[in-house]
């Protein structure tokens, strides 16, 4: 089975920088649910794509999330990092490890749990080679996406947080380049050349993204969305300090348009990525509806749970499979199965809200303050 996943970005505080991107976050939670509607309907058929086709292209959401990562890491520390200094860099390093690193462990030790409880009851589990210890501690080391060729096992969908992991180490040798562009149309050139990249790599090496999540493709992939990200948002700085900002609403309402129709309409992978950064675009420089739609607080709540949606809902959604299969699923009435699917959406996003409200963010606000303390006494 395919294995997509959400990659972990910040949300679009204002801690750092004058211009505030509510939307940005909005849309964390349209890729969070491309994601969990995909394997949702992996795990609990329904065959949900017939009426939303689009959802067979979920997969695309990890590199929206990629690409947005990469837009939002440069909105927040470009300024601190474009210029080589070890104290701004290591704090970076700092905040992006306990963004990423709680909840990753949290489901590590509950995944322990759950397979030694099946190894002492002889429950047999679908792939021993899955639970290697091996495996665990790669994953344990967020090294697992860009040091093996092989299967992840244990949280498969953790390939994009070992990816996002090492994006976030390059980071700081990418910072400084992506300030010293001068122009929003240099900008933009870096951030199509660096799609051009990545899809040409894809072509010649007969990858494809919807099976990608070990080795040199991953990273490929990682980096030249981040690249592509990081100089959208060069571009938007450039021209709001001109005092003539963009105007994205009717260019990311096109653009996310475009993506549902092309998605049904089978364009390529990177066309539709093409077509999200737009999107991104659109929403970044938004003075209207787009940002409205995307602001919500719904939404907004949505895209701040969606790093725990990402987390929790594939294991989540297997052990519903599980549970499913054993009680002959395929035999239920089409009332009942859709009831069933809609309710592991609901678990789901209701475990995803206690392990964001309990783990991720008390966590992440704690040891972050700790960082900062630390950094006082320099």
């Amino acid at each position: 089975m395919a294995v997509t996943a959400i990659s972990s970005i910040p949300s679009a505080t204002r801690p750092l920088t004058s211009t505030y991107y509510p939307g940005l976050t909005g849309i964390r939670a349209f890729a969070a649910l491309l994601v969990l509607m995909l394997h949702a309907q992996a795990n609990v058929p329904v065959d949900v794509g017939r009426f939303l086709p689009f959802i067979m292209r979920g997969y695309l959401g990890v590199d929206l999330f990629f690409i947005l990562s990469g837009f939002i890491l440069t909105h927040v520390y470009l300024e601190q990092l474009s210029l080589f200094d070890r104290g701004n860099t290591l704090i970076f390093l700092w905040h992006r490890l306990i963004r990423l690193y709680p909840v990753h462990l949290t489901i590590l030790l509950a995944l322990a749990v759950i397979v030694c409880t099946a190894t002492v009851f002889g429950i047999p589990l679908h792939d021993a080679n899955a639970w290697k210890v091996s495996k665990l501690i790669k994953q344990l080391l967020l090294v697992h996406a860009w040091t093996t060729t092989e299967e992840v096992g244990w949280n498969a969908v953790s390939w994009s947080i070992s990816a996002e992991w090492l994006a976030y180490l390059l980071f700081p040798l990418l910072a400084p380049w992506i300030a010293r562009l001068k122009t929003p149309s240099q900008a933009f050139q870096v951030a199509a050349a660096a799609l051009v990249v990545a899809a040409l790599f894809f072509f010649f090496n007969g990858s494809d993204l919807a099976t990608t999540w070990v080795g040199l493709p991953v990273i490929v992939r990682v980096e030249c969305e981040f690249v592509c990200g990081a100089a959208l948002c060069k571009a938007v700085m450039l021209r709001n300090s001109t005092g003539n900002p963009y105007h994205g609403d009717h260019i990311g309402a096109v653009a996310i348009i475009a993506f549902l129709v092309g998605a049904l309409m089978a364009l390529t992978d990177f066309s539709l990525v093409a077509l999200l950064a737009v999107f991104i675009f659109g929403v970044a420089t938004s003075a209207g509806y787009l940002s409205s739609i995307f602001s919500t607080k719904s939404i907004v709540w949505l895209g701040e749970i969606s790093y725990s949606i990402y987390m929790v809902h594939f294991v989540t959604l297997r052990l519903f499979n599980r549970f499913l299969t054993m009680h002959g699923f395929e035999h239920w009435g089409p009332a009942s199965r859709y009831l069933t699917f809609a309710g592991a959406l609901v678990v789901v996003i209701l475990l995803a809200a206690v392990l964001y409200h309990f783990i991720e963010y008390p966590l992440r606000l704690r040891l972050r303050n700790a960082m900062n303390f630390l950094a006082a006494q320099r």
